[in-house]
């Protein structure tokens, strides 16, 4: 028997598998690879272009933001200066009002300082209770701003006769005298009512005045009816307290000489402005109206009022 040949481990069969094998291998690398590049080449462009879209969208709603910022903050200055102009309008009217209302005050106060010497008169002419009364026609329009009081009373025979009437209104005087700081009476001749107050005030009370009024009313002295020398004495004894006295002249006529005269001696002995009153009296046993025409002159002439007693 034919005996067989030995077989080489290398032989060309081998080779030839061992090639094909290798150029298997070769050609899977060669397809596989490209469509990796493949993939790839078109994963990075998409994931770029999705990245930059989301980059646009986010800056345009960046650019929304700014935008209604920039609205906002527009609209806001433009509210703040339409409220800054309101209130300066309303400032400047508040300050014409304010204007308006301070020369409104002072023409008040003007007229308030005019009228405060008459609110002072019907204060001091109230009663010393407080009370408020009418003040009666017969001493109606006499001022009643001193502190100090004077009556000189013509006491002749003629004024005896209607001496009760002389006496209701010398009450009435003192009444719208509520309070003074002190008072005194004589005659037209100067005689002095009560002799111990001579030259002195009398003092204001009710108990005084009661026993002033009480003494009055039943005085006695005579007169010549000339109150020259009552006003003179009246003047001479209380020159020291001539700015603040009213003195009252009450009479029925006028013996005297010319008036004239009267009314040079009062003009220069009266140097503080005392007050001179007339009330001029209407009696049976009176046959002039001399007393009248003396002493509204001298009334006029020393800022007191004269009234005609009917």
């Amino acid at each position: 028997m034919k005996k067989r040949e030995q077989l080489e481990p290398f032989s060309l069969s081998f080779l030839d598998v061992i090639s094909c094998g290798f150029g298997a291998v070769v050609m899977l690398v060669l397809i596989f690879n490209p469509q990796t590049e493949s993939v790839e080449i078109q994963e990075k462009p998409f994931s770029s272009s999705f990245d930059l879209v989301s980059k646009v969208l986010a800056l345009t709603e960046l650019k929304e933001e700014l935008l209604a910022l920039i609205q906002g903050k527009a609209s806001t200055e433009s509210t703040v200066d339409m409220v800054s102009e309101s209130l300066k309008a309303s400032l400047d009217r508040a300050k014409t009002e304010l204007e308006s209302s301070k020369s409104e005050i002072e023409k008040v106060k003007q007229r308030l300082s005019a009228m405060s010497s008459k609110v002072e008169t019907v204060k001091k002419a109230a009663l010393s209770q407080g009370k408020k009364e009418k003040l009666d026609d017969e001493v109606a329009g006499i001022p009643v701003d001193r502190r100090y009081v004077i009556f000189i009373v013509d006491t002749s025979g003629s004024m005896q006769q209607i001496w009760g009437k002389v006496s209701a209104s010398m009450n009435k005087i003192l009444e719208v005298h509520p309070k003074v700081d002190g008072f005194q009476i004589m005659n037209d001749n100067g005689n002095y009512l009560i002799s111990g107050y001579a030259k002195q005030w009398i003092q204001d009370t009710p108990s005084m005045r009661k026993r002033t009024m009480d003494l009055f009313s039943s005085w006695g002295s005579t007169s010549n009816s000339n109150p020259h020398d009552g006003m003179r004495q009246a003047l001479q004894d209380y020159r020291n307290y001539q700015s603040d006295l009213s003195i009252y002249v009450l009479g029925d006529d006028f013996t005297g000489g010319d008036f004239d005269s009267v009314l040079n001696e009062v003009a220069s002995l009266n140097s503080k402005n005392a007050r001179i009153n007339g009330l001029s009296f209407v009696s049976p046993r009176a046959s002039t109206n001399r007393f009248g025409t003396l002493m509204r002159e001298v009334s006029q002439a020393n800022q007191g009022a004269f009234i005609s007693l009917q």
